[in-house]
């Protein structure tokens, strides 16, 4: 398998970003950081303060923020494959105006309660979706009508 030369600088320009944004993001806060310390916190040279908030807070904001980053960008890869469509989204599609508007519903039936607008959400947008795929529906499902 050869790789393209476009490829592996792409890469690593989307690398050296990523790593530049944790770094960034390592630094700001209410307590701005500077390099050095955060290098001497992740390496448990730093003073007991100065660690805490690299490794307990601002470390798994970044790491959780690059692993989500990362899952919305599969699973969008994953939704234009099974589309078979490249301008298949969610939006185009009508699922977040589906979600949306479970939200909607749980706010007026029942208050901030977060469980149920998660819940509402994820019916609203699963709701929407079924629609969606019973509208295309003729003698099976063509990504053409979808």
């Amino acid at each position: 398998m050869h790789l393209s030369r476009r490829l592996i600088v792409s890469c690593l320009l989307l690398v050296v970003g990523c790593l530049a944004v944790g770094l960034w993001s390592l630094r700001s806060g209410a307590v701005m950081l500077e390099t050095p310390q955060i290098i001497a916190a992740l390496f448990g040279d730093a003073p007991r303060s100065i660690t805490l908030v690299v490794t307990e807070w601002r470390l798994p904001r970044v790491l959780m923020a690059l692993l989500i980053g990362a899952a919305l960008g599969v699973s969008g890869a994953i939704f234009q494959s099974l589309m078979r469509n490249p301008l298949g989204s969610p939006d185009v599609m009508g699922f977040n105006t589906g979600a949306w508007s479970g939200v909607l519903v749980a706010m007026v039936l029942f208050g901030q309660h977060l469980t149920a607008i998660a819940l509402a959400a994820m019916l609203g947008g699963i709701l929407t979706s079924l629609v969606v795929w019973a509208l295309a529906w003729r003698n099976g499902i063509d990504t053409f009508r979808l």
